[in-house]
């Protein structure tokens, strides 16, 4: 009778040839027992618990979750229970697993091999999220790491509790801006040919014979063309990560200069970015805003065009992608200087929503407060227990009239959106080949 029923979930065998028919349960079913073989076959290692466990919760979830039973899991821990073979062997098996979106690693003892068979299966699955905890990576392996995440569905990384040197920070930034930027030529070379391609389609649709039977014009595609697109809308499609974690990390003041130079590369690419328990100070807070300021400097001339209203609810550029910024417990005392240029820095990110920097040390931050009412996109920002109660009623009232801003703006934004969607879509028949024949049949 389970047989018989239809499954709402399509599955695949190792070789990715569709499985119809089988329900979560049977699959499950199917792919432990090709687990188990395969590691029969690997000079008889046991099979991996974490990967059983998650495999025998959607065959029987018990009955406070049964809801859950014959559901295809989406997240996945291995832990340092498993082996690094025991790791190459369960990614072999789920790679035309197509429901993995979120992928841990709880204190793992990574080999190299182990590690690019990670890289090697991410590039070809639909994993979104990436974390490791505690993971005994090298500074070439850290490196590593940020060298392949272009091309991948990722959108999110997530570093924790591992030791990060400025030299492996630097060549993060450095490795996002070149993925970004390949990723970027490459969209923009697409569209060219595409639209050459097009051109090419024109000319000998307007060169062809005359059809004395006149065609009936074809239904008009809601789905625009590769060559009616701007490089941002493939880019989208191409480039996917959002969000970095690097959180207890060990980044100290030493490597302050590596960490402006690194947002300088990434605060025009990435939305989030969390340094969460790193004990950089001051001098950290400082090179951030110095690398936001280089970061602004590199865009400020690239002409964006956009409505004046949407212009009163920011300050800076919107080119400028980072929307958080969590800095809790980052070691940060008072110092003007530091605090002027963070400040500087956070007037340039239009996007900037939320910063975090609870559990710091510093106990008046009037210079921030400028700041942070000059800078109208921001909405959300969290600070020191320690603060004067004067301070943090200002900041309340400042954060009150930014959100009162943004929704005062909200729906002319929204229609100003709606409008620009519909022109988009709008496109000019006249310009596809087939009623280029058509206008050349008229005449």
């Amino acid at each position: 009778e389970k047989a018989k029923q239809k499954s709402a979930y399509l599955f695949k065998d190792e070789n990715g040839n569709e499985l119809p028919g089988l329900n979560g349960e049977q699959y499950m079913d199917y792919m432990e027992k090709k687990l188990r073989a395969a590691c029969r076959s690997a000079e008889n290692i046991a099979p991996p618990a974490d990967l059983l466990q998650t495999i025998k919760y959607v065959i029987d979830p018990g009955p406070e979750d049964k809801d859950e039973k014959g559901k295809p899991f989406t997240t996945l821990l291995f832990s340092q229970t498993t082996s690094a073979q025991q790791l190459i062997i369960s990614l072999k098996i789920l790679s035309n697993y197509d429901y993995l979106e979120n992928l841990y690693f709880s204190q793992f003892q990574f080999t190299q091999a182990a590690l690019e068979e990670v890289f090697s299966f991410v590039k070809k699955s639909q994993v979104k999220s990436l974390s490791f905890i505690a993971p005994n990576f090298s500074t070439q392996q850290i490196k590593q790491l940020f060298q392949f995440v272009g091309g991948t569905k990722l959108q999110k990384i997530c570093i924790r509790e591992c030791p990060i040197q400025a030299d492996a920070l630097l060549a993060a930034g450095l490795q996002i801006e070149k993925n970004f930027l390949q990723i970027q030529a490459d969209c923009e070379e697409t569209i060219r040919l595409a639209i050459q391609k097009h051109n090419l389609d024109l000319e000998e649709a307007r060169n062809r014979p005359k059809d004395k039977k006149k065609s009936k014009p074809g239904k008009k595609s809601k789905k625009l063309e590769i060559w009616q697109l701007q490089p941002e809308d493939l880019i989208a499609e191409r480039f996917t990560l959002n969000e970095i974690k690097l959180e207890y990390c060990f980044i100290d003041e030493q490597s302050a200069s590596p960490l402006g130079i690194f947002f300088s590369k990434v605060a025009s690419i990435i939305q989030k970015v969390s340094l969460k328990g790193n004990q950089f100070g001051c001098k950290g807070l400082e090179q951030i805003g110095v690398g936001l300021q280089k970061a602004f400097q590199k865009i400020e001339f690239i002409k964006y065009e956009e409505d004046p209203l949407l212009k009163e609810t920011y300050s800076g550029s919107r080119i400028l992608q980072l929307e958080e910024l969590n800095l809790e417990n980052c070691k940060v005392d008072f110092d003007a200087e530091a605090f002027q240029q963070f400040g500087l820095g956070i007037s340039k990110c239009g996007n900037l929503k939320t910063i975090n920097l609870d559990q710091n040390l510093f106990k008046q931050m009037k210079t921030l407060l400028f700041w942070f009412e000059k800078q109208w996109s921001l909405v959300n920002v969290k600070v020191s227990n320690l603060l004067d109660e004067t301070e943090v009623q200002q900041l309340v009232e400042a954060m009150k009239t930014h959100d009162k801003k943004q929704i005062q703006v909200d729906k002319q934004i929204k229609k100003l959106a709606k409008l620009a969607k519909k022109k988009k879509k709008e496109v000019v028949e006249e310009t596809k080949p087939e009623d280029a024949q058509q206008e050349g049949q008229g005449k």
